[in-house]
């Protein structure tokens, strides 16, 4: 599981609050006991000075939803006010759907208006959007977001924005962003949930790629891995499985039969260091080939996908069983993998 932690440190601000009676002559004067008269139940000041852009008091109040007001105090050395609430600088990054995700700027405004300004990058090699269906999380609910989900190319990046509506009036708005995660997947999925708290560790996994080396053949099928991708699910209800894309170059050289093979995806297969096996899905980019004398497929998208349970560590056996030839009497050609 991958972490990522950043230090939370808390930066205090002032503010004076100061009440003045003036007592005239002609208005209030005093009892015996020097309790001033004409002055019933006299409540203490509780109003802050705004603050400008610039984090300066304006001479106005804010007064907060519960009917006081407090300090609109930075807790984080990266909150900053702005005229309307605060703004906080992160860098929190998860991973879902092929995509990178880091969340760079939180803002929320007093009623809590929430953007989000993040940056996407595709892991793939292929043209895709990001996921528009993240939800926020607070304390004590789940809120719908709205997104911009620009296409982006294969292995590029781009910016977005996420919102959402807090429906909050608390005045320590520092302490609601700190409240806040970001989440993509249900509960049933293998979620992933980015903290607006800089303090709290992103709860997600990063794909890691394994080169691989290795060679197998069935007569004269030659079957060539040269690296595999290992990533979490992201289909929904697939909650601790695995996927493991696998890709392959196959060959058939100058000792091919002359009416060629058939090569389908269906005949590779991949058992676990438990025993378990699995064939190639059916979202594998690879489905087949039909090879002849001299024939080379090494397409990039020649990949092999396996779902498996998560997670994924140790030594994995890859075969592929080619009928025709295992009726005619060769082994399936098999190769060890470490993951």
């Amino acid at each position: 599981m991958n972490t990522i932690r950043f230090g939370h440190h808390w930066a205090a601000t002032t503010g004076g609050i100061m009440a003045l009676v003036a007592l005239t002559a002609s208005g209030c004067g005093h009892d015996t006991a020097g309790t001033p008269t004409g002055v019933a139940n006299v409540p203490a000041a509780t109003a802050t000075p705004a603050l400008t852009a610039s984090g300066a008091p304006t001479g106005s109040t804010v007064t907060c939803g519960s009917g006081t007001s407090a300090p609109d105090a930075a807790h984080t050395a990266s909150d900053s006010p702005t005229p309307e609430g605060i703004s906080r600088s992160l860098h929190q990054i998860g991973w879902w759907g092929g995509m990178s995700i880091t969340v760079r700027r939180a803002t929320v405004n007093r009623g809590g208006a929430l953007t989000l300004d993040v940056t996407y990058a595709n892991l793939g090699d292929q043209a895709a959007s990001p996921s528009a269906t993240a939800t926020i999380r607070t304390a004590s609910k789940s809120i719908e977001t709205t997104s911009t989900v620009p296409e982006i190319p294969g292995g590029g990046n781009a910016p977005g924005t996420i919102t959402a509506d807090l429906a909050d009036t608390s005045c320590d708005l520092s302490a609601v962003l700190d409240n806040v995660a970001l989440i993509y997947g249900g509960p049933a999925d293998n979620q992933t949930t980015i903290p607006l708290n800089p303090a709290t560790s992103v709860d997600s996994v990063a794909p890691r790629t394994v080169p691989l080396t290795t060679h197998m053949a069935q007569d004269q099928i030659q079957i060539d891995p040269s690296g595999a991708t290992i990533t979490p699910s992201y289909v929904a209800g697939e909650r601790n499985k695995t996927t493991v894309a696998v890709k392959i170059k196959v060959t058939c050289g100058s000792s091919c039969a002359a009416g060629g093979y058939n090569v389908d995806r269906e005949e590779f297969s991949l058992r676990a260091p438990d025993g378990s096996t699995v064939t190639a899905d059916t979202r594998s980019p690879y489905c087949c080939d039909a090879l002849y004398p001299e024939t080379v497929s090494d397409s990039a998208r020649n990949i092999l996908v396996f779902v498996v349970a998560s997670p994924v560590s140790g030594k994995y056996t890859l075969s592929y069983n080619n009928k025709q030839l295992t009726d005619a009497g060769t082994l399936p050609a098999v190769a060890d993998l470490a993951l």
